[in-house]
């Protein structure tokens, strides 16, 4: 039965009563299209008889035209756990493969020397990847991923010059979290983006001579 109701009902801003799931006759009839809806729905105070769900053209519409919603931006396993059905076409489609399940699936072995099981694993640690490691998705290049290959194939040298670079690092980090220790709620996201940054300047000085 619930599974019913999630197939079935809309997720939208419902003005002051926060986001709601609602089931709204006709218009739950409407098939999904995530890249050209022919319509789209939102919550409004000001209907006739009060608060209601419009329904808006999002393009010039012919008579036995299809009527179609987006569903949201949903990966296809949640299309095919609350809908019951994988699109077609998903541009949001995501899928999270491990590193080192990565770099055997992709063919691009590691280069004679590289230090990938250490220097990637601890770049993709730094960056939050989690067990699951890296997110791909359809439609970008998930930028984390990126450098935490390019940390995975680094050679000898590369890798000892990015590992001097995150242990600046980690070695500033440890200052700052004695200064501040009530900060905690907003650095994590925050040290993620330092990180990134640390990992990008050292991959884009991979080849040159180490700075000193």
């Amino acid at each position: 039965a619930l599974q019913l109701v999630w197939s079935r009902c809309l997720r939208l801003r419902a003005g002051p009563h926060g986001t709601r799931r609602l089931l709204v006759p006709m218009v739950d009839l409407a098939n999904h299209d995530g890249v050209a809806p022919a319509a789209l729905f939102a919550f409004s105070a000001a209907g006739r008889r009060g608060a209601c769900v419009r329904l808006y053209a999002a393009r010039p519409l012919e008579k036995g035209d299809e009527v179609t919603i987006t569903y949201g931006d949903h990966p296809n396993a949640h299309f095919a756990q609350y809908y019951g059905f994988v699109p077609r076409h998903n541009p949001h489609d995501t899928v999270s493969v491990a590193l080192p399940q990565l770099l055997e699936l992709s063919g691009a072995a590691p280069p004679s020397g590289a230090c990938w099981a250490e220097t990637g694993q601890r770049v993709a640690a730094l960056l939050r990847l989690g067990s699951a490691g890296c997110v791909l998705s359809a439609r970008a290049v998930d930028a984390p991923c990126v450098l935490a290959l390019r940390a995975a194939l680094a050679t000898e040298a590369e890798a000892a010059q990015l590992a001097a670079r995150l242990d600046a690092y980690e070695t500033s980090g440890l200052d700052d979290e004695e200064e501040d220790e009530e900060d905690e709620g907003d650095g994590e996201a925050e040290a993620v983006v330092r990180v990134a940054e640390v990992v990008a300047a050292a991959c884009a000085g991979f080849g040159a001579a180490p700075p000193t």
